[in-house]
């Protein structure tokens, strides 16, 4: 069943989101079962001579190295992987388990945990083994686990990073957090004291968990000013623990979704020339998902006060794209009790003209697998933007597109997302009190235990500018001055890129009020045919579907008069100008 689609960015009904795509991390084992001894292989035939079995495949030469960079982040002393595999002793040890995992054997997600498709869409960073790396495993424990010769090691080059530059900000605290042993699982915000004391661009973030053994993520939000006395009394509400719980984002309307880190990620850096805006006033908040699965007994869970470093283009300079973040959602999820592939979803027809260079798929427990795609608007194209076909709720976050599969999209082309739930009995998830849950009717909100069919979508917009910055349109001029005449569609481009309030200012006394006087013959024309758009589609699809013709005509007639700035007195509300002020 597919519901009606919710446009509007209500970060506060994210539930524990992962941030920008993380590198180098096999995963992090909360398996807390006994793990198979893998006793040597006692089949082999042991009467031929002995030097005619040498292993061609060992431990420090062949599988180490791909551990170190794919393992170490979380599985070494101190990670929150509990399980380490420092030494020979602990990887043959616990080989037959990390083998089956590295293979995807059994019924738990493979390592390193990485949802995604990779038939779907190139992922920069993606944390997979390729074929021959998985081979390199299963070679290893079909030979019996040899240790080799330690002097064979080479440790593995560190990949190539891109360093933050810009003026940094230290968001810092000192009201450690003592996460809970029980449940292990514990979802809480802490509001940094720092304030932003005027508009700023951030083009690069490092989150530093400061006890890695319990932080599962991080998830950073900017709070908007207006919504910054919700959080801060929130903060207060509890004066002797620091923090206060939220399994949602941060519990605000207006709230939005920086960067985050998991075990292994490098500093979030935005591509060249782009930026963040983080408006005068606003605040920062950490929502922090702790696990203490993997603390020994009798081990203290420790205290923890996670911070971050910030990077911000200095001065009052600004990037030349921003960094903007949009939630499609179907708030109408109707998952009856007992059920299993249930099927929601729902459809976004963009109302901007944007490059998509990464999303944020989002479900609960219940979730089976989600998906997105953009469908090219007067066309059979269709792109893959995202598929899971497999969901699991620990291992969610931000996946970035590779710079050649980044996306750009047009007003008119549609983004839809499909979702697919499992509620039947055997699927309930474990509560706190140690017991599966009974399987019940379960619809959209913000509680893990509810559900939800939600993705963002990370995109990067053209960020023209003005003389008038705090003009509606600001940057629509600047805009124009670049749109040839042969592009009939440029100039709603411009007014998107301004933001949603300037396209909706701009479009109708200009095509309506200016186009009536000077072009009527061409208006009734495209008029005519927008009566006769389907039911069930914007006028903007027929705009630029079926009436693109009659749209391309009237615009042809219009141009002369927006180039000669007739038009400007129609969108003077807007502050709207075809011709250089």
């Amino acid at each position: 069943m597919f519901a009606r689609l919710d446009l509007s960015p209500h970060p506060s009904v994210i539930a524990a989101l992962l941030t920008l795509a993380s590198v180098g991390v096999l995963g992090c084992d909360y398996d807390t079962k006994v793990l198979s001894h893998g006793e040597p292989d006692t089949t082999r035939d042991t009467s031929a001579p002995v030097d005619t079995f040498v292993p061609t495949v060992t431990w420090h030469e062949h599988v180490r190295p791909i551990v170190v960079a794919h393992c170490d982040s979380c599985h070494s002393a101190g990670g929150i992987g509990g399980t380490t595999f420092d030494t020979y002793t602990n990887a043959r040890f616990k080989g037959p388990k990390m083998v089956s995992r590295v293979l995807g054997q059994g019924s738990e997600i493979a390592m390193p945990p990485w949802p995604p498709d990779p038939a779907c869409r190139e992922i920069d960073e993606a944390r997979l083994l390729t074929a021959a790396q998985k081979k390199v495993f299963q070679d290893w424990a079909a030979q019996g686990y040899a240790e080799g010769d330690p002097s064979r090691f080479v440790a593995p080059t560190p990949p190539s990073r891109r360093e933050p530059v810009g003026v940094e900000v230290a968001l810092t605290r000192t009201d450690a957090y003592t996460p809970t042993r029980l449940p292990t699982d514990d979802y809480r915000c802490f509001v940094f004291p720092q304030t932003v004391d005027k508009d700023t661009w951030v083009r690069a973030v490092d989150i530093s968990p400061d006890k890695a053994e319990v932080v599962h993520h991080v998830l950073l939000y900017v709070v908007d000013p207006s919504e910054v006395a919700q959080v801060v009394d929130a903060d207060a509400a509890s004066p002797s623990v620091p923090g206060y719980p939220c399994g949602g984002g941060t519990g605000t309307q207006k709230e939005a979704m920086l960067a985050g880190w998991v075990p292994g990620m490098q500093p979030v850096v935005f591509p060249d020339n782009s930026g963040f805006f983080v408006p005068k006033g606003a605040r920062f908040v950490a929502q922090m998902h702790y696990n203490t699965a993997n603390l020994a007994n009798g081990v203290a869970v420790p205290a923890d006060a996670t911070g971050a470093r910030l990077w911000s283009y200095a001065g009052a300079s600004y990037p030349l794209n921003e960094i903007r973040i949009r939630a499609v959602a179907d708030r109408e999820l109707d998952i009856p009790k007992n059920t299993s592939n249930v099927v929601e979803g729902t459809t976004l027809t963009t109302p901007f003209s944007e490059t998509i260079i990464g999303v944020i798929p989002h479900m609960h427990q219940l979730g089976a697998a989600i998906s997105a795609k953009v469908e090219r608007l007067g066309t059979n194209e269709s792109h893959c933007l995202v598929d899971i076909p497999r969901w699991d709720f620990h291992w969610q976050q931000t996946y970035l597109f590779a710079e050649a599969a980044r996306l750009p999209v047009h007003i008119g082309d549609k983004v839809s997302l499909r979702c697919v739930y499992d509620n039947s009995q055997d699927n309930q998830p474990i509560g706190a009190d140690g017991t599966q849950q009974v399987s019940r009717d379960v619809t959209f909100g913000e509680k893990t235990t509810d559900e939800m069919c939600l993705a963002y979508f990370v995109t990067s917009t053209p960020l023209y500018t003005d003389n008038a910055p705090t003009r509606l349109c600001n940057g629509f001029t600047a805009c124009m001055a670049e749109c040839p005449q042969s592009d009939p569609y440029c100039p709603i481009d411009c007014l998107s890129y301004a933001g949603l309030d300037c396209l909706q200012c701009g479009l109708d006394p200009i095509y309506r009020g200016c186009a009536t006087r000077e072009c009527p013959i061409q208006l009734a024309s495209l008029g005519l045919c927008l009566r006769d758009c389907p039911e069930g589609t914007s006028q903007v699809e027929c705009v630029l579907g079926l009436c693109a013709s009659q749209f391309q005509a009237l615009h042809g007639c219009l141009y002369d008069d927006l180039a000669a700035g007739r038009c400007n007195a129609d969108a003077q509300a807007c502050g709207i100008g075809y011709v250089a002020e």
